[in-house]
């Protein structure tokens, strides 16, 4: 997450990108939504056409992270051009 910059003078306190810590050091990432989870269920369940592959993905799903599910997501769409 990066911050607003403030340009500051000699007069006054200067400010820079602020980094979160978490983000940086790569600890917590959010995990995937109520949303995210029905969207990829309804995507999977009309585009994965085997069963085990099908089913395997869904398995997944508790364990997946919010960046990979919008991955998955827009893959998933990107599959029927």
């Amino acid at each position: 997450m990066v911050t607003k910059t403030l340009k500051g003078s000699y007069d006054a306190p200067r400010r820079s990108y602020a980094v979160s810590l978490e983000n940086y050091m790569g600890e917590s990432e959010e995990m995937i939504s109520d949303s995210q989870k029905r969207t990829l269920t309804n995507l999977v369940l009309q585009r994965v056409q085997e069963e085990g592959e099908r089913e395997r993905f869904l398995a997944n799903l508790p364990d997946m992270t919010h960046t990979d599910a919008e991955d998955s997501i827009f893959n998933l769409l990107r599959s029927n051009w």
